[in-house]
């Protein structure tokens, strides 16, 4: 069992939890919650990334109740504007990055139900089109050709490769790990390869991996939803020469700002280290950004430093309920990956 799930069951058995959240009131920090979807999949049968479904509708629905009753959870823009203010631990943002469909169907209701406002950071090129982001069609590439025959390694290499069952999650891993460091030219140009030898059809649509309409963005927004920009096509920002950087953060929050008037937020896309740098920060300033967050792993401790790379604590379906109520509690001993400031 992961040393973080046991200690936090030890902890919640023990009900030392509290002892812990009284423990970090003496380091007032904000934090903020990273989701990508959440829903039911059978990973067997899963085409797409299973590692984007961060929770059942059932365990997301027992996070939700947890955190309203225990924690004053607002909109990322809000929250900053209250921990500035207040330095209050309590508040705690929830936010979710992408914009797929299932945010509407799934997580939607249960927000209503337990009123509370998150902020969805959307990918605008791909709101409203049967199209879903790059890397979920490399991974159905992949899961659905397995017993195919590569010829070539990711990196283009010489070499054949076999997909197979046993086989294919190290292979999705190894082309995402190549592609996401790549000038984003000759990503996009490695896929093209990949998909004209797989056949895969540029045009396909992938009912099971569909984004949100606008009437749901902006039915959403009406309710009190923030949405911030998360890129036009979720292209690694630091792998962009700096036009196309800038086009991608200007024109998402254009695309936001004529559908719902405002959008002063953003998450770059796969946003760990390597994937965004100083002029992408000063890019998103300068495109009107009130701040931009990251996706490397912490809190927010002051406003003062790094209000374009804020830190945020991922939510996967490995984590248990007494995790999640030791990841709020004490992020530090209970976070993958915490990174101190």
């Amino acid at each position: 069992m992961n040393k973080k799930k046991l200690l936090s069951s030890l902890f919640s058995h023990l009900g030392l939890l509290p002892l812990l959240r009284l423990y970090d009131s003496r380091a007032p920090s904000l934090k903020i919650l990273a989701y990508h979807r959440v829903m039911d999949i059978d990973v067997d049968k899963y085409l797409f990334d299973q590692h984007l479904v961060d929770a059942s509708v059932e365990d997301f629905d027992r996070q939700m109740k947890f955190l309203s009753s225990n924690y004053n959870v607002l909109p990322l823009s809000e929250a900053i504007d209250a921990f500035e203010n207040a330095g209050n631990r309590e508040i705690v943002s929830l936010t979710f990055d992408d914009g797929f469909d299932d945010l509407y169907h799934n997580v939607f209701p249960i927000l209503k139900k337990y009123n509370i406002r998150p902020t969805i950071f959307i990918t605008t090129g791909l709101i409203g089109t049967s199209d879903t982001l790059w890397s979920e069609r490399l991974v159905y590439a992949l899961k659905s050709n397995i017993g195919r025959t590569l010829s070539a390694a990711p990196d283009g290499a010489d070499k054949t490769i076999e997909i197979q069952l046993c086989n294919v999650e190290t292979i999705i891993e190894d082309f995402l790990r190549f592609l996401k460091r790549i000038p984003d030219d000759k990503r996009q140009q490695r896929l093209l390869d990949l998909f004209e030898e797989l056949g895969i059809e540029r045009e396909q649509s992938y009912p099971d991996s569909k984004m949100m309409t606008w009437d749901m963005v902006e039915e959403m927004s009406d309710w009190g939803v923030e949405f911030g920009s998360h890129s036009v096509t979720h292209s690694v920002l630091a792998n962009l020469d700096v036009e196309s950087m800038k086009a991608e953060l200007f024109q998402s929050k254009d695309a936001i700002e004529k559908r719902i008037g405002r959008c002063e937020v953003l998450a770059y896309p796969v946003g760990g280290v390597g994937a965004f740098n100083q002029d992408v920060m000063d890019a998103a300033k300068e495109a009107g950004f009130k701040v931009a967050c990251s996706y490397l792993s912490g809190v927010v401790s002051s406003i003062d430093q790094g209000i374009y790379e804020l830190k945020r604590l991922h939510v996967d379906s490995t984590v248990t309920l007494s995790w999640f109520k030791g990841l709020l509690t004490c992020p530090r001993y209970f976070a993958a990956n915490y990174m101190d400031d």
